[in-house]
């Protein structure tokens, strides 16, 4: 199994030879290596943090 959890989605990210799983961890990997979509200051940070909290809560489970 790629995913340990035996769930989607999951990211195999072959470059780095790196695999990540589940939805906000794919989300926080893919905006730090684009360097796009994770804030720029501590605030804006915590808020994106926030809403991919939520979307993992009231969204997708």
């Amino acid at each position: 199994s790629v995913n340990t959890m035996g769930e989607a989605p999951v990211l195999v990210d072959t470059a780095a030879d790196y695999t990540v799983t589940q939805s906000g961890a794919i989300q926080d990997y893919v905006s730090h290596l684009s360097g796009k979509f994770a804030g720029t200051s501590p605030e804006e940070r915590r808020e994106v943090l926030r809403w991919v909290l939520f979307d993992n809560h009231k969204l997708s489970s």
